[in-house]
Order: structure tokens, then sequence, then C-alpha cells
């Protein structure tokens, strides 16, 4: 009995050090301004550009990253379930969801030619040289702290996927109107 309760108590400690790990590092990287690429090729509707990124003219934008560790070809063949959000984006609210793909050397043309057979109305960043990374040290490793809403100042507002469920698509929504309504920044309602 006194084994199991030693166990149990190396278990907490353990789950509680982790969870405050993970707490610091969301904190340092929510008190970061994101940096973009210069130098991202784009693919939309099956054609390829290799070209020098512009910021996107909406200045609200939400952060979809895939990086190099994930599998680039398998995230490729499913951005259909991300329609959603460009169709919401087009329908009454102004921001850009910017979809960044950074495949490793092994992924990079199998990513290319899954892309450009598909016909996704909605452009694909492709960060050949994941940069993205590069540029935003303070990028959890933790995939599910890869999407994010960054205000007009490109600072971090809320952190997961609106697509997860339902009640994170409420606090996105929610989170998003306060920022339309607000020039772009998050100004919270007391």
């Amino acid at each position: 009995m006194q084994y199991k309760t030693i166990l149990l108590g190396i278990l907490l400690l353990a789950t509680s050090c982790t969870r405050l790990k993970l707490e610091k590092e969301l904190e340092l990287f929510t008190q970061t301004e994101i940096q973009l690429p210069k130098n991202l090729a784009i693919v939309q509707n099956g054609a390829f550009q290799d070209l020098s990124f512009d910021i996107p003219k909406h200045p609200i934008k939400l952060i979809i990253y895939y990086s190099p560790e994930s599998c680039s070809s398998c995230q490729a063949a499913h951005l259909y379930k991300l329609e959603q959000l460009f169709c919401y984006k087009s329908d009454k609210h102004l921001f850009t969801p910017m979809i960044i793909m950074s495949p490793d050397e092994q992924q990079y043309a199998l990513t290319l030619k899954l892309l450009k057979s598909q016909t996704n109305s909605f452009p694909v960043y492709l960060d050949r040289k994941d940069e993205f990374r590069q540029l935003n040290p303070n990028l959890p490793k933790d995939t599910r702290f890869h999407t994010f809403l960054l205000d007009r100042h490109n600072h971090i507002v809320l952190i997961g996927d609106p697509l997860l469920n339902t009640d994170m698509w409420k606090l996105f929504e929610s989170t998003l109107n306060n920022m339309l309504s607000h020039n772009g920044e998050y100004i919270p309602e007391k």
C-alpha cells in the first residue's frame, strides 16, 4: 500500500512539474511578437509561386503552423478541413487565416505535389527553410500550440485550434469579434 502511495506521489509531482514547465513556456511564447518569414512560396488553386512574402492586408491573423516534425504530406492531404475558416473569413469577418507548412527535405517534394494537385481556393504558405521557427524561437514544441490568433501588432491573443470543438470555436469567435470592434486589438471585457 505504501508503495502505491509513493508511486502516486511521484506521478503527481512529475505531472505538476510538466504542467509548470508548460505554463512557463506558454507565458514566454505569448509575450513575444510573432515574426513572419519574408521568403515563403505560395500554393493556391494548384498553382505554385515562389516569391517573397507580403504581409496580409488584414491586420488580424490566425496562424496554423505545421513543423518539419509533423507529417507535411499527411497535413496537406487534410487541408480541406480548414475550408470552414476561410468561409467564415469571407462571410463577414476581416482576418487572415495563414497556413504555414515547413516540410522537411524528405517530405518537401511530395507535399508540394499534393498541394499542386488540390484546388484549394485558399493559399498555403511553404516555408522550405523553416524560417518561421527560427524567427520565433519561443514557439512551443507541442503542436497543440501551433495554431494561434494574432492581433494587429502580431501579438498572440488566443492559442488553440478553433476547429477542435465548439467551446474553442465560441472562444475564437468572441475573441475575434472583440478585436474587430477595437481596430485589431484585444480589449478585455470588464
